[in-house]
């Protein structure tokens, strides 16, 4: 089954390009590079960006902190197939987060991250990694977020195509060529192994990936895809209830586009599985999603966007998802964000701990954050 159709695909990817080169003269363009750094009405579009947010100040010559202190609520209401319905209410939920950078030399530096929650005594090891370059080569090992996927989103909650978001401890290497074109491969070694033929399982570093992004039109234009061999092992564990073991290992898929002509943000995502797992429901074997956001800027604090996402053989998850945001930047280091999305679930696909099948659900969120 095609998610999107040939004909949508090539005018979401057309009239975003078109646009561009319509647009005016660099140099003449009132949204220059700068400018747009500085109106970003959220710190962060993608979980890269996340862990990257932070003021970095210098504590020594060579250390670097920075920080990102976040609250959320929500209300969720829940429509079923028989006609009930479930309201839900989450309380302010804090987060918070930390960062460390120690720059041993020019060329060597590692980077610790590290999460609080709430109701939690203890903080969560996110990221752990020793980095070195030299010239455009990079060499970082690790434990880090493999570079499977990008998840480009102006909203709160992530899209759902986040089901292939993978951290894992790993080692990679990667190129970056002028700023342009930057190209990475890595291995590393996920919880899902594959069972022998003889029943054994083999437990070995076998699992690897590689990814390409590129940026042109002077930043206007940025376009990347990725490879994972392994999905099973990303931080969905797809093979959660079968022990993490799989018959055949099924890699994985992803590809994205960002268009920024003038005041607008326009991106398209796609991720999937090459094939079907066999250790799956054969109506939730084969997981793909995509998403869609076009964003808008009227001031440089304020952000305004549109979701437009679907996914198919997710389990548990909505077929099809939409909805608007609203980023403020109310000072210069503390953002407001509301955002409502509206989701609706294939027929008899997705039910609750009490056999309760749902049909919608409508889902309000805010959030303050600040950086430090």
């Amino acid at each position: 089954m095609r998610l999107i159709p040939r004909a949508t695909l090539a005018s979401l990817l057309l009239l975003p390009s078109l646009a561009i080169a319509q647009g005016e003269d660099p140099v003449e363009d009132p949204v220059s590079e700068s400018a747009a750094a500085e109106r970003r009405a959220s710190f962060y579009r993608t979980p890269r960006e996340r862990r990257e947010a932070g003021l970095k100040t210098k504590l020594t010559d060579w250390i670097t902190f920075s920080g990102l202190v976040e609250v959320e609520a929500g209300s969720v209401v829940y429509q079923f197939r028989n006609d009930r319905s479930d309201s839900r209410t989450d309380d302010m939920v804090p987060t918070a987060q930390i960062g460390f950078i120690v720059e041993v030399s020019d060329n060597a530096k590692s980077e610790i991250i590290l999460e609080f929650e709430e109701d939690s005594s203890e903080s969560n090891l996110d990221e752990a990694i020793i980095e070195l370059e030299n010239g455009g080569w990079g060499l970082a090992t690790g434990l880090l977020y493999v570079p499977f996927g990008i998840y480009y989103s102006h909203f709160i909650t992530g899209p759902l195509l986040e089901f292939g978001e993978t951290r894992e401890t790993a080692l990679m290497l990667s190129y970056d060529y002028h700023d342009i074109v930057e190209v990475g491969v890595f291995v590393s070694n996920g919880e899902a192994e594959e069972i022998a033929t003889d029943g054994r399982i083999e437990d070995r570093i076998s699992d690897w990936g590689a990814a390409i992004e590129t940026e042109l039109i002077n930043n206007r234009l940025e376009l990347g895809a990725s490879y994972l061999s392994d999905l099973a092992d990303t931080d969905e564990l797809l093979l959660d209830e079968v022990d993490n073991l799989y018959q055949r290992r099924v890699d994985g898929w992803s590809a994205y586009a960002v268009m920024r002509p003038g005041k607008w943000d326009i991106s398209l995502e796609f991720l999937a599985a090459a094939r079907s797992f066999r250790d799956l429901a054969p109506d939730a074997d084969e997981p793909r999603a995509w998403n869609v956001e076009i964003a808008y800027f009227p001031r440089d604090t304020w952000e305004l966007a549109a979701r437009m996402e679907r996914s198919d053989e997710l389990a548990d998850q909505p077929e099809r998802q939409y909805g608007i945001a609203a980023n403020w930047l109310a000072f210069q280091t503390v953002s407001v964000s509301l955002e409502y999305l509206r989701a609706d679930y294939k027929p008899g696909f997705a039910f609750d701990i009490d056999g309760n099948e749902f049909e919608r659900r409508n889902l309000v969120a805010v959030r303050l954050s600040m950086e430090f």
